[in-house]
């Protein structure tokens, strides 16, 4: 009967509430809790990712990475840079310390859907005084990387990764088993100059 108070179940409306706020004060206190432990108890780290090209300018005894358009304001001058790479920049913005396990790509545009689509990457051992790599564990991974620290590897620029590969996107794994990626329009820039770096390559 309308306005009884009563549905035809049995229940009456008090009853329906009460179970609405039982599961709502459930939410909240899962919710607490999650906060707790991912700040707390069991805190990961955000790590940010940046990549670019980057060249060694000898005479100023400097590493110098192009701007997303291609500028190279920093550098001496470009007849002095030598040694083309792509680079991929990780900082650590806490609250915790992490360990940088591997350099990877994907070809995903916008999230990881699953972690077979990763490409794990072999970087120089030492840019730029040793140009050979030792495979995926070279030029200092795995790496833990401290709050607040910055940490580089270098890798031979390689058309293929995307004209071939079709790669998108690139970053590290971690000791968390969490994938830290660059964002997308870096993504999209660091293909444009792999494509059209804005020092020439002689031999790709």
């Amino acid at each position: 009967m309308i306005g009884s108070g009563v549905i035809e179940s049995g229940w009456t409306t008090a009853d329906y509430a009460f179970v609405i706020s039982l599961f709502s004060a459930t939410i909240a206190l899962i919710s607490l809790g999650w906060s707790i432990w991912s700040k707390f108890i069991y805190p990961k780290p955000r790590v940010k990712i940046h990549v670019g090209v980057s060249y060694c300018d000898s005479p100023a005894n400097a590493i110098v990475t192009a701007h997303h358009d291609g500028s190279l304001i920093q550098a001496s001058s470009k007849d002095n840079l030598t040694h083309p790479s792509v680079s991929f920049s990780a900082i650590n913005h806490g609250p915790g310390d992490v360990v940088l396990q591997l350099a990877v790509g994907t070809v995903s545009k916008f999230w990881l859907r699953h972690k077979n689509e990763l490409a794990a990457f072999n970087p120089y051992n030492s840019y730029p005084t040793d140009l050979l790599t030792g495979g995926a564990f070279s030029g200092g991974i795995p790496k833990e990387l401290k709050v607040g620290e910055t940490f580089t590897v270098y890798f031979p620029i390689m058309k293929s990764w995307v004209e071939s590969e079709n790669l998108r996107r690139f970053g590290f794994s971690d000791s968390f088993g969490r994938i830290h990626l660059c964002s997308k329009i870096d993504g999209r820039n660091l293909m444009n100059l792999i494509l059209n770096p804005p020092v020439g390559i002689k031999n790709d």
